[in-house]
């Protein structure tokens, strides 16, 4: 006689590092015809749309229904999944950032807003299943702005982000800051950018500006008032 296969999948958010070790039980009585919701994604923009799968091989033609609710904006919305073929269930869900009526086919969400996605399955055991979602609808935090490693003709302006980004330096001697450097290396923490070419012993002025993957800017000021360094005087020849 032959043996089924099983197949075993493992989904996890803010996994510190990997692989991660975990055990699996199971034991008999087992429902073959198990629903499951999944959606592609653990993060969204607000500006997304997840696209969601129900796997229920029990389920007959559909469409099966399962529904999505935020829980800081406190929308909810129903979604109508169809079938795509034996056993899978597809429909989508966009979001929104506008405060707007349920069950209009977009999610109303914010900034941190966890999003939860479930679907109740009425064949064979009886039971719910759940897929989560957080959504990202804002600019990075930067904090630790600083100029460091400064010469007579260079600097290195370094600065800490609350999440991966890209950066850029804006820079100058006047307060209107009409240079500027993109990062070499985009999407970091702790982003340093090294400008060249500076003039001796001279006060410059800057600013800092991080984006994030969805595009979400901050630009830090100094509260209006650009940061200063003053490049180093010039040595003398001995």
């Amino acid at each position: 006689m032959s043996r089924p296969l099983w197949n075993i999948r493992v989904s996890g958010a803010s996994v510190p590092y990997a692989p991660q070790p975990f055990a699996i039980a199971i034991n008999g009585a087992l429902d073959l015809t198990w629903g499951n919701i999944q959606i592609d994604k653990q993060l969204y923009s607000e500006k997304e749309t997840a696209q969601v799968r129900i796997e229920d091989s029990g389920a007959g033609a559909g469409p099966l229904t399962a529904h999505v609710y935020s829980t800081n904006s406190g929308d909810w919305e129903t979604i109508s999944c169809t079938l795509l073929t034996t056993g899978v269930y597809t429909d989508t869900m966009p979001f929104t950032l506008n405060a707007v009526a349920k069950n209009n086919s977009a999610l109303s969400v914010r900034d941190g807003d966890k999003v939860v996605f479930f679907y109740d399955d009425v064949s064979g055991t009886t039971h719910r299943s759940w897929a989560n979602a957080t959504i990202d609808a804002a600019g990075p935090v930067i904090t630790n702005v600083r100029a460091e490693e400064i010469s007579h003709v260079s600097a290195i302006i370094k600065w800490t982000n609350s999440e991966n980004c890209n950066g850029t330096v804006y820079y100058g001697t006047p307060a209107s800051l009409g240079l500027k450097k993109e990062a070499a290396k985009p999407f970091v923490v702790n982003q340093a950018i090294s400008l060249g070419g500076l003039t001796t012993n001279t006060l410059y002025y800057y600013d800092v500006e991080s984006w994030d993957n969805y595009g979400h800017k901050t630009r830090a000021t100094n509260g209006g008032s650009p940061y200063p360094f003053t490049t180093a005087a010039k040595g003398a020849i001995l």
